[in-house]
């Protein structure tokens, strides 16, 4: 697996990996966060870009200390 990271953020491990994304934990500027990304197999795939695009919009429309916030 290789996750493009931003500047100062590491991949610490790989947490799973399902049928549509790959997930890690990453460490950046001292903080702990997860990264998610498609796997390579389902980038050209509807289904992919139309499951993350309904997460990215729940995520961003929701602040509760239960739910992650997201990031970028």
């Amino acid at each position: 697996m290789s996750f493009v990271l931003p500047p100062n953020t590491r991949l610490e491990c790989l947490l799973g990996r399902g049928s549509i994304f790959e997930v890690a934990l990453l460490e950046t500027d001292g903080t702990r966060c997860v990264g998610k990304r498609i796997r390579s197999r389902m980038l050209g795939e509807d289904l992919a870009k139309h499951a993350f695009g309904r997460e990215h919009a729940l995520l961003s429309a929701v602040e509760h200390p239960s739910v992650p916030r997201l990031i970028d």
